[in-house]
């Protein structure tokens, strides 16, 4: 069976970080095999027949229990019915994730059913150990391992039922318990079972997130205290497109013995300790910086951790959320956000100014405010740094920003706990001054008859996080293989296009805006029609990538729309003689809570310029008003393109001045 998704949100590692478990074990761990624990309460099954079995899979039942006393363990059942042949390719094989580091993983049992008759129960030579680093690609290991079992003649109908249990946990997190869990998914569960056990005197909390906080039912005997739910009949979730990441999706329980934002806070706090480290390297370099005016040392700090200390996170054991050292890492020239993070904060106190690890979470940024504290609460480190009485929100390890801190876009995390003891709770991590996100499109079109190429002349200027984009796709990509994306797409609208430059990039890192330039001749651009009729079209439709639109469209949850961005694109032709094109002069505005679009038309001698301006206002639309954002959006989106024709026209005009005009850009061409 492929693994859960409704079991893999259970142990979320902060920063999300899983490492090569070659780095820790010379030999592979070993897997247990022996009955349930004494301490879990198992649930009945009741087998069905197969016509009465949803498809392509029924799930009748999730059992997960967590035991928070001094050996922490996770108990783990699930009994299921592949019902069709997707459901026996998809299902017939057991996969269960853990670290050795510092987890033992107890299998009790897998058990293929048929007809009430048992004929398959596990051995221990059916278990595969497989090297689980799944994150290899993105520099990401943690040490984790897979255990394997394909389970053989699996036929359609047949009951797969199997348990396990996971005993230890992470010494990083000095005993703390935090646990979580979702109550549906995106399938029905005939029955979901939770149940928690602890020690009457560990004060745990709960909250259950899209349910009533009823449904646990909490009773105590002798000295343990028992938090449980169970769940019948629970419906499949409805799969919604762009959604989000703050917005529960799905009914939720958690459970914590952190008592405050502050308890969570101290204990960070000595995670992030400086242990005596000597490093001349080091030493030298803050050195160095401290030579420099306060204002240089700061925005070399910053570029130096963003852009010359690679993203790799070793995180073997504690090292899941404790930080190596600062010189440690500015030695390896590597490290993951938390890493970076300390590192770049380190730096800024040696030079004066005020810096702190900030944890955040990439997905839940608001919806913290409703989450119990805990240690899984976050998947990120930042740097939160008071420079001349602004708070900046940096993170180390984006790429490719603007060389100076006022103009590095930040990014909103919305909700953040800083590193310190003194911290109390949670604060908004808003950033109060951010540089403008925007492109803006100028493309100039200069005819000099009506059957000669044109030529065409585009400018782009990217600022803010589109322009830290390009950056990183022209050191990525290069700037050769965008100069051929550009011309490609052109061409499927004009075949014949020709460059007459190579593209052009001017990088302003200091004002953190790039500008791209590019040059053509367009053979064709013109649609002659037998009546001697000239027809044209300007097409203004960069503005259109940023209207979102949802495969669904009939919502429960908001809409994701986007970061805040303007968008401008600007399409001027100049034509061959002056023609009245005034009745062709407009100015459309559309202005609501989520955006500002206007679209305009002028004429002036002999150029019209069709304009359109996008400004993307909130990063989401409310369920509520998802329809009449879309319909809106809709709107907008057939304004993205101006045709008309000119009539009566002639070879004649200009033929000689292109003549001399295609012979000078051939020959320039040429030259270079």
């Amino acid at each position: 069976m492929r693994y859960p998704l409704i079991i893999k949100c259970l142990f979320i590692i902060f920063c999300q970080f899983t490492a090569s478990l070659s780095l820790a074990f010379e030999a592979p761990p070993k897997v247990n095999i022996s009955a349930e624990p004494d301490w879990v309460q198992l649930s009945q099954i009741t087998e069905q027949p197969l016509a009465d079995m949803r498809r392509p899979n029924h799930y009748y039942l999730v059992e997960e229990q967590a035991n928070a006393g001094d050996i922490k363990q996770a108990f783990y059942r699930y009994a299921y019915s592949p019902t069709d042949s997707s459901g026996l390719n998809d299902y017939s094989d057991v996969s269960i994730y853990f670290n050795p580091a510092y987890e033992t993983l107890t299998i009790h049992k897998v058990s293929v059913i048929r007809n009430g008759q048992t004929i398959y129960q596990l051995r221990q030579e059916d278990i595969q150990l497989l090297n689980a680093e799944d994150d290899k690609d993105s520099n990401i290991y943690s040490g984790e391992y897979q255990a394997l079992i394909q389970l053989k003649n699996v036929q359609i109908g047949d009951l797969i039922d199997y348990s396990y249990s996971i005993i230890g946990i992470n010494p990083v997190f000095d005993g703390h318990f935090d646990y979580s869990n979702w109550l549906a998914w995106g399938i029905d569960v005939d029955e979901v079972h939770i149940l928690v056990t602890a020690p009457s005197d560990n004060h745990i909390r709960f909250n259950v997130y899209g349910m009533d906080n009823s449904i646990v039912d909490v009773s105590t005997h002798h000295n343990q205290q028992y938090f449980q739910i169970r769940l019948t009949d629970i419906p499949a979730l409805p799969d919604e497109d762009k959604v989000p990441g703050w917005q529960y999706t799905a009914p939720y329980v958690e459970f914590s013995d952190y008592q405050s934002w502050h308890d969570v806070a101290r204990w960070a706090d000595k995670l992030f300790k400086l242990d005596s480290l000597n490093s001349t390297a080091y030493s030298a370099y803050i050195s160095e910086l401290k030579q420099l005016p306060v204002e240089q040392a700061l925005n070399n700090a910053i570029n130096f951790v963003q852009n010359d200390v690679r993203y790799l996170g070793l995180e073997l054991g504690v090292n899941s959320h404790k930080p190596h050292h600062p010189a440690e890492v500015f030695e390896n020239r590597f490290g993951d956000c938390k890493d970076k993070s300390f590192l770049l904060v380190d730096l800024l106190k040696a030079i004066g100014v005020e810096a702190n690890v900030a944890l955040v979470s990439t997905r839940r940024k608001r919806a913290l405010d409703q989450r119990l504290p805990g240690h899984y609460a976050f998947n990120h480190a930042i740097t939160k740094i008071k420079w001349r009485d602004q708070d900046y929100w940096i993170d180390p390890t984006v790429t490719h920003q603007g060389s100076k801190i006022e103009n590095k876009h930040q990014f909103n995390y919305e909700r953040a706990l800083v590193v310190s003891a003194d911290s109390k709770a949670l604060i908004d991590a808003t950033p109060i001054q951010n540089i403008q996100t925007r492109v803006d499109v100028i493309e100039t079109i200069i005819a000099p008859d009506y059957f000669s190429p044109v030529y065409w002349r585009v400018k782009t200027t990217f600022s803010g996080e589109e322009a830290e984009y390009m950056r990183y796709k022209l050191a990525t990509s290069g700037i050769q293989k965008l100069e051929k994306q550009y011309i490609n797409y052109y061409a499927k609208t004009y075949p014949k296009i020709k460059p007459i430059q190579k593209l052009k990039a001017i990088d302003n890192l200091e004002a953190n805006t790039i500008v791209f330039e590019e040059r053509y001749l367009v053979p064709g651009y013109w649609s002659l029609t037998e009546d001697k009729s000239a027809e044209f079209k300007l097409t203004a439709n960069y503005v259109s990538q940023y209207l979102t639109q949802p495969e669904t469209i009939i919502r429960q949850h908001p809409l994701s729309i986007g970061e805040p961005v303007h968008s401008s694109h600007k399409v001027t032709i100049q034509f061959p003689e002056d023609i009245d094109f005034s009745q062709s002069s407009s100015e459309n505005v559309i202005n609501n809570e989520y955006l500002l679009f206007k679209s305009k038309i002028e004429y002036d001698r002999r150029r019209l310029t069709f304009i359109n301006e996008l400004n993307i206002k909130q990063s989401f639309v409310p369920a509520a008003d998802v329809a009449d954002y879309l319909s809106v959006a809709k709107t907008i989106d057939n304004q993205m393109m101006y045709t008309n024709s000119i009539t009566n026209v002639t070879q004649e005009y200009a033929i000689e001045e292109m003549k001399t005009l295609l012979s000078a850009l051939n020959q320039k061409q040429l030259a270079d």
